[in-house]
């Protein structure tokens, strides 16, 4: 749809501004792609799955449509701040995901956002193909 258009987008500027190269796509195994960001997500689902499950708030959501995995952490001591990454299945992590952002209220701090996305972008981008992109963040 449009917003993933705008999302794609965005992305790819925001990679451009940081100033890193969008990778060649890597030759990985579907398979052991598959494998290596299923045992991510338990890790990710451990360190943020429980603590607030109880209270009908998670802090992390985990959704699947079609072959893109969306992992939303709501951000710690953050209002309404939430990571959100999109990924393929069977590509990450021999490829960066999709998009990685932090979404929502940003206030009043003019420039903050563009900083904050800017430096995910080469964070994200300057982790070792292959390996776990999400947990690293």
């Amino acid at each position: 749809g449009g917003d993933d258009g705008m999302r794609a987008d965005l992305w790819a500027a925001l990679v451009l501004a940081a100033g890193v190269p969008l990778p060649a796509m890597e030759d990985g195994d579907p398979e052991e792609n598959s494998e290596m960001a299923q045992d991510e997500i338990m890790a990710l689902e451990a360190i943020f799955g429980d603590d607030e499950e109880e209270a009908g708030e998670r802090k992390i959501t985990i959704s699947t449509e079609g072959d893109e995995v969306r992992i939303s952490i709501r951000m710690e001591g953050a209002d309404d701040m939430t990571l959100d990454v999109r990924y393929r299945t069977g590509l990450y992590p021999s490829y960066p995901p999709l998009s990685a952002l932090v979404v929502g209220g940003w206030g009043a701090q003019p420039g903050r956002g563009t900083r904050v996305q800017t430096g995910l972008a080469a964070a994200v981008h300057g982790t070792e193909p292959g390996m776990p992109a999400v947990y690293e963040i």
